[in-house]
């Protein structure tokens, strides 16, 4: 299990790094952003909000990989009802408070920290009870094997974005 927790906390840091270099980026570029590209001065605080989902991102899909990868199925396939269940009862209620459009991106920042604290809770309660007992230890090859075969899946999905959305720049 020490190569496991190794592997766990290295992808999880990899891409805490990357989402918060990424949310700096949108949070400084959100006035610009709001102004040229969605034409809606307003919109640079719906962009500086998401900036938080950008950030949280990494510890729910982390969470929800780890039940997975642990064939937890049953904690794995509520995580996601679980977080929209939260999108649409605080997206209701911000609602009816006002909010317009904003309540949708406050019930999804909420939704994605909400769910990632309550089911990090359980996978460390239930499915890897062991986590915090298990000493942690630096293993360089699982490292660069993880690094090895995520570089392809990186400039696959960077071609697809862009091949993607050329036809609209």
């Amino acid at each position: 299990y020490e190569k496991i927790k190794f592997a766990i906390i290295s992808v999880f840091c990899i891409q805490l790094i990357s989402s918060f270099l990424l949310g700096i980026l949108f949070f400084v570029l959100s006035n610009y952003l709001a102004i040229n590209y969605f034409n809606f001065a307003e919109a640079a605080l719906y962009v500086k909000i998401y900036v938080g989902v950008i950030i949280f991102s990494p510890l729910f899909f982390s969470v929800k990989a780890i039940f997975q990868g642990f064939q937890d199925m049953k904690f794995f396939s509520i995580v996601e009802l679980f977080k929209m269940a939260i999108i649409f009862v605080i997206t209701f209620i911000l609602l009816n408070l006002g909010f317009q459009t904003l309540s949708v991106f406050i019930a999804y920042l909420i939704s994605i920290i909400v769910s990632s604290l309550f089911f990090l809770f359980i996978l460390f309660s239930k499915t890897f009870p062991n986590f915090y007992k298990i000493p942690f230890k630096r293993d360089g090859g699982i490292l660069k094997k993880l690094i090895l075969f995520g570089l392809p899946i990186l400039f696959t999905t960077l071609s697809s974005l862009i091949f993607g959305y050329i036809d609209t720049i």
